[in-house]
Order: structure tokens, then sequence, then C-alpha cells
């Protein structure tokens, strides 16, 4: 890479989504946003050293603990659940938590993203499920010597939480790479189920990851220049016009994080064809429902051909 795009890639990693007008930007031009896609890519020849760790069987699914290194060589520890009421290769949808969520939130049917609703609603449709800790959350949080994450992403530490978010997208493009080689999923039916951070990260993975054919975005934080999405390396303003697969998004009324204007212009902006909005009457924290709603709707856009 060549000097000048260096600091070209560097200035746009860092640049708020607001440079452009700060009430409504619009999406980066194709030049920078195939500089900032650069940053989300991997060198596929780095050994994957993925091993399985354990088995544990409950009434729905299989699980098994695994843990397999990630873009940048950390060790990522994670769950696959598969079901028992189907055959392999069986559909897979990526679950990705929110900000301070691991993967054992998944296990627990009263968390925040009801996570074991929506795991055994899966397994009961038939679909595999995985679910990783992101960078600095659950097991990984040993890199801060169990600091909490809220402590050491301050809200005004930015560049961290950029980064954060981008090595998190890059792991679990690693993931899929791991999945594909076991032969018992089928990748031409893997979807993405992502909360608020996480949300963010299934905008990431819908544009840049061919691999993933239908995504549901739950309360993404929607706002222009919002915390946690101000720089246009992770925004998903960035994103969304280059979103071609399936895409539902599940909004809160009340969200904080953003209002019913904002979660229209995000939506506006994806370029799919196959696109809802739907909004519960609720804040930053969607209501059981949203679980057979999205259950059903992935089923529908991963259905056998």
């Amino acid at each position: 890479m060549t000097r000048l795009r260096v600091c070209v890639l560097l200035a746009l990693l860092a640049a708020p989504v607001s440079a452009q007008d700060a009430d409504r930007p619009g999406p980066v031009s194709d030049d920078a946003y195939r500089t900032l896609a650069d940053f989300y890519q991997y060198d596929a020849q780095l050994p994957l050293d993925a091993r399985v760790l354990k088995k544990d069987d409950s009434a729905g699914a299989t699980r098994e603990k695994l843990v397999f290194t990630g873009g940048r060589g950390d060790r990522v520890p994670a769950f696959l659940m598969l079901p028992k009421g189907a055959k392999p290769p069986y559909p897979l949808v990526v679950l990705i938590d929110g900000w301070t969520g691991g993967k054992d939130r998944w296990s627990e049917d009263d968390s925040w993203p009801r996570g074991g609703l929506a795991v055994k609603a899966l397994a009961e449709t038939g679909f595999a499920a995985f679910v990783m800790d992101s960078q600095f959350h659950g097991e990984r949080a040993a890199k801060l010597g169990y600091m909490p994450v809220d402590e050491f992403v301050c809200r005004e530490c930015r560049n961290i939480r950029r980064e954060m978010i981008v090595e998190s997208v890059v792991d679990h493009r690693r993931a899929l790479d791991y999945i594909a080689s076991r032969g018992d999923v089928d990748m031409a039916r893997v979807g993405a189920l992502g909360h608020s951070m996480g949300a963010v990260m299934t905008f990431a993975l819908a544009a840049l990851e061919p691999r993933l054919r239908a995504s549901v975005s739950c309360v993404i934080p929607a706002r222009h220049g919002e915390t946690w999405t101000s720089a246009a390396a992770v925004s998903p303003y960035t994103f969304a016009p280059r979103i071609h697969i399936p895409l539902l998004m599940l909004m809160g009324r009340s969200d904080p994080l953003y209002d019913a204007e904002d979660a229209r212009d995000l939506f506006g902006q994806v370029a799919s064809a196959d696109k809802s909005l739907e909004f519960f009457d609720t804040g930053h924290r969607l209501p059981p429902e949203y679980v057979s709603r999205s259950t059903a709707w992935l089923k529908e856009r991963l259905a056998a051909r």
C-alpha cells in the first residue's frame, strides 16, 4: 500500500460521517468505500488452528465450544450449536451480541438479547447457530486483565471502539472460514442476526461478506454521528448502499440511540430490493416477540432451494 493511500485510509477511518453534512451526510464515494473495505480484509492463509474443546447436549441442540485464530492472531472462543432435529448440512445463523455482551448470553432466556429463546427457536427450525466473543468481550477480556470493557473502551475512546468493531468483523469472517471447512453447514444458507453494536457488525458483514445471504439488524444505532458509529469505517451509512442481500431491521420506537426518522433514513439507503423496517413499542431492548419474527423471516430467506 502506498504512503498516500495509507494516509487516506487513516483519515477516513478517523473521519466522522458527519463531515459532509452535520445532519444528513451522503454515502461515502466508491473510491473511499474501497479504501475502507480494505481494512476488513485478512490473510486467508493464516492457520485457523481450530479446536473443539468440549460438547454439551441440551434438549434441542448439541453445543460445541471451540476456539480458532482470528484475523489479528488472537485466539477466539466461540459456541456452535447444532440442531438435533435436523440432518446436516444445516443452514446457519451467526448471532452477534451488543455492547458488554458475550457468547454466554445466548444460553440465557432472559438475557438482554433473549439469547436462549433465539437459539432454541433456531434449533427448532433446523438452524445451526454460531456465536463468538467479540474483541475485549467475554473470555477475550483476559487481554485486558479482565477489566470491564466499558472501562477500557470508554465513551470518548473512539479509536479503540472502531478497532474493536473492525477486528470483530474480521474474526467473524474467519469463523466462516472454519465453519466452511467442517462440511456439516450449508454455506449457501448462512444468515446473521445482530443487536446494537452487533447490528453495526451485521451491516458491515452484509456488505463485505459474500457468504452471507440474509441479515437481521436489531436496534442498530442509526443516528448520524452517534458516538458508536461516528467513524466512517464502522458507520452503517457507509455500508447501507452496498447491501444487496435481504435485510430486516427491527427497531424500538423509544430507543435513545435514534428516532424513527433516523431509522427510516438508514433503511432508505439500504440497496437491497428485499428489505423490511419494523418497529416495536420498546426502547433499546426488543421484546420476546422479535425472536419468532426474525426466525420466520430468516427461514423464508434461507429456505432450501
